[in-house]
């Protein structure tokens, strides 16, 4: 994978490029990656599960990040590059929001 910051070929592209490479954008850079591939024979058991704890977790997430009180912790940890949601995500899918919201009316 590349990663660059101030290239103006791959500034404000994104997409495939020919049958190779994805261009994406972040925040602040452009990432140059191998195209992902697919299985013809779809999910595994345990891709499946991981799937939709992955989904469970992410609804979880966006409604804690609506929650005033919830921001106000997250807002101290998040560091440059990061985003509220994405580290409350992260707690929750390492079940370490228990511990952070401990405390915490969030009805």
């Amino acid at each position: 994978m590349s990663k660059t910051r101030t290239n103006l070929l791959t500034f404000g592209y994104s997409g495939l490029l020919g049958d190779q490479f994805v261009l994406k954008q972040y925040k602040h850079m452009s990432v140059l990656s191998k195209k992902p591939t697919f299985k013809k024979n779809g999910w595994t058991d345990k891709q499946k599960h991981a799937r939709v704890r992955f989904g469970i977790a992410s609804l979880r997430a966006s409604r804690l990040s609506k929650i005033p009180a919830v921001r106000q912790i997250y807002e101290k940890k998040i560091k440059p590059g990061q985003n509220i949601l994405n580290l409350i995500l992260q707690d929750v899918l390492s079940d370490n929001i228990k511990s952070v919201l401990s405390g915490i009316n969030i009805d």
